[in-house]
C-alpha cells in the first residue's frame, strides 16, 4: 500500500480505517482518563480577621501525577473566583463588612484535573494594635540587678499579657498580666537586645515589640558616699557640708551634691565632699551627695542629709560706755554688753585701737581693762557675735593726753658732817634747834606724799580705774635731800 495514493482506495478499505480508528479511541479514552490524579487543595485553617485589615490565606495543593497550572480564590463564596495564581495558593483579601464567610480554594492541575476546598473567614469589628515601649538603651555591669520598665498602650482596649526577652533567644523570659516591670541579671559582659512585647485584648488580640539594647560591662563594686550629719540653720546663712566616698575596687573621681532635691548637681568637685551653700527660704530640705568612682562603666553611689532652714537670722544688738578722757598709764575700764533676741551672743570683743585688731576678747562678758602707752584719740570699737555668725559694733572714744610731771619731794639727806659742823659752829644749843626743824620737815613731807598717793589710787568712777601713785618699777619716796616740799 505504500506509495499508493488514496484514491487508489476503495470504498471498503477507507470505511474500515474510520470505523477502526472509532473503535480504537472509543475504547483508548477510559484508560487514557484513569492515567490522571486529580489534584487535592486544602484551603488552610478557619481564621479571624478584623474588618479593614488584610487577612491573609495560606492555600496548598499536590498533584500525584503532574504539577499544579492554576490557584484561584473564591473570598466571599458568592461562586465568582476573585483572585488568580499560576505558582501559589498563598492570598490576601480585605473584607469590608463583619460577618462569617466561606472562602473557596481551586486548583487545577496540568491535566486539566480541579479539586477545590473551603476555609472559614469571621470578619470582626477592627481592632487598633497597641503600642509598646521598652526605655532607652542601658550601660550595666555583669551581675547588677538590671531593673527593665517596659510600657504598653491600647487605645482600643488594654493590655494583658506583658513579655520580655531579655537575650534576644526569640524566647519569652519573663511574662506578667499587670505590667511591664520586671528585673534580670546578666551574668557576663556583651551586648545583648532586649525585646519587650505586649498584647492586648481585642477580639482578634494583637501585639507590639520594642527592643532595646543593654551593653554589659564587667562587674563591678560601687563606691560608697557619706553626706554626714543632719544640720539646722537660718535662711541666707552660709552652711558648710561635709561629704566624703570610697570605692573598695577603684577609687572616687567625682562628688555631687544636690541641695534641693531636683536631681540636678548644685555642686561638683573631683576632690572632695566638702562645700557651701545656702538657702532663700525656711523650710526643711533633703541634700544628697552622690559619688562617681572610676570604672570602666562609672558606678554610683548617694546618701542624704535633712537640712531643716529657719527664718533669717537677726542680729545681735552692742552697746559701749560713753567716751573717756584719762592719762597715759591710767588704767581705764571698758564695759560692753550685747543681746540676741532670736540667738544667743558667742563672743565679746575689743578693737582698743580703732584699727581692725581685737587686743580682747571673751565668751562670757564684755568687761575689761586696757592701759594706753601714747597719747592721742581712739575709737576703741566693740564686738559681739552671735550664734550665727553675725556681729554686732558699738565704739567708744577715748582721749588720751600726756602724763604730768609727778610731784617730789625734796631729796633731803641727813648729813652727820652737816650736823657735826652745825655743833661746832654754831654751838650745841643752835644746832639742836636746826636738827629739830630738819626732823620735823622732813616727816611733814614724808605725810603729805603718801597721802597723795592713797588719794590718787582711789576709783574715781564706774568706767574709769586711775592710779596716779607709784609705778611699776619706780622706787619709793627718795630720801630727803633739802629744798621745798614740792607741792603746789
Amino acid at each position: 500500500m505504500s506509495g499508493q495514493a488514496l484514491g487508489s482506495y476503495s470504498p471498503f478499505h477507507v470505511t474500515f480505517f474510520i470505523v477502526a480508528l472509532f473503535v480504537f479511541a472509543t475504547l483508548w479514552a477510559p484508560f487514557a482518563s484513569a492515567q490522571n490524579t486529580v489534584p487535592n487543595a486544602d484551603a488552610g485553617k478557619d481564621f479571624t480577621v478584623a474588618v479593614a485589615v488584610e487577612g491573609h490565606f495560606q492555600g496548598t495543593a499536590t498533584d500525584a501525577d503532574g504539577y499544579l497550572v492554576k490557584y484561584e480564590w473564591d473570598y466571599d463564596g458568592d461562586g465568582t473566583f476573585d483572585t488568580l495564581s499560576t505558582t501559589t495558593g498563598e492570598a490576601t483579601w480585605t473584607y469590608q463588612a463583619v460577618g462569617v464567610y466561606n472562602a473557596v480554594l481551586k486548583v487545577t492541575d496540568n491535566d486539566g484535573g480541579q479539586d477545590n476546598d473551603t476555609v472559614k473567614v469571621t470578619v470582626v469589628e477592627g481592632n487598633t494594635p497597641p503600642t509598646a515601649d521598652a526605655g532607652k538603651d542601658k550601660q550595666v555591669h555583669a551581675m547588677d540587678l538590671v531593673t527593665f520598665v517596659g510600657i504598653g498602650k491600647d487605645l482600643d482596649g488594654k493590655i494583658v499579657k506583658y513579655e520580655w526577652d531579655f537575650d534576644g533567644d526569640k524566647k519569652y523570659d519573663w511574662t506578667s498580666t499587670k505590667n511591664g516591670t520586671t528585673t534580670w541579671i546578666y551574668t557576663i559582659p556583651d551586648t545583648f537586645y532586649a525585646t519587650f512585647r505586649v498584647t492586648d485584648n481585642g477580639a482578634i488580640p494583637a501585639n507590639a515589640t520594642a527592643t532595646i539594647k543593654v551593653l554589659v560591662f564587667p562587674a563591678n563594686k560601687p563606691p560608697v558616699a557619706k553626706a554626714g550629719v543632719d544640720l539646722t540653720a537660718h535662711a541666707l546663712e552660709t552652711i558648710r557640708v561635709k561629704g566624703t566616698g570610697y570605692d573598695v575596687d577603684g577609687k572616687v573621681i567625682k562628688y555631687s551634691w544636690d541641695f534641693n532635691g531636683d536631681h540636678n548637681p548644685d555642686r561638683e568637685s573631683p576632690t572632695t565632699g566638702e562645700t557651701l551653700w545656702y538657702y532663700d527660704t525656711p523650710g526643711v530640705y533633703v541634700a544628697t551627695l552622690t559619688v562617681t568612682d572610676n570604672a570602666q562603666l562609672p558606678s554610683t553611689g548617694s546618701d542624704s542629709i535633712k537640712i531643716t532652714v529657719l527664718a533669717p537670722n537677726q542680729a545681735p544688738t552692742a552697746t559701749a560706755l560713753p567716751a573717756v578722757t584719762a592719762t597715759v598709764g591710767n588704767l581705764l575700764f571698758f564695759n560692753g554688753s550685747g543681746s540676741d533676741t532670736d540667738g544667743y551672743v558667742v563672743v565679746y570683743k575689743w578693737d582698743f585701737y580703732g584699727n581692725g585688731t581685737y587686743g580682747w576678747s571673751s565668751s562670757h562678758n564684755g568687761s575689761t581693762y586696757w592701759v594706753y602707752d601714747k597719747p592721742g584719740t581712739y575709737k576703741a570699737r566693740f564686738t559681739v557675735v552671735d550664734d550665727v555668725g553675725a556681729t554686732a559694733n558699738a565704739t567708744r572714744t577715748v582721749t588720751i593726753l600726756s602724763k604730768k610731771a609727778k610731784p617730789v619731794p625734796p631729796l633731803i639727806e641727813f648729813n652727820l658732817g652737816f650736823v657735826v659742823a652745825l655743833l661746832i659752829g654754831l654751838g650745841v644749843g643752835a644746832a639742836a634747834g636746826v636738827g629739830g626743824a630738819y626732823a620735823y620737815l622732813y616727816a611733814s613731807i614724808a605725810r603729805k606724799y603718801k597721802k597723795v598717793k592713797e588719794l590718787e589710787a582711789t576709783h574715781t568712777g564706774a568706767e574709769d580705774v586711775t592710779f596716779r601713785g607709784t609705778q611699776v618699777g619706780e622706787r619709793e619716796p627718795p630720801s630727803f635731800r633739802g629744798g621745798g616740799d614740792g607741792f603746789d
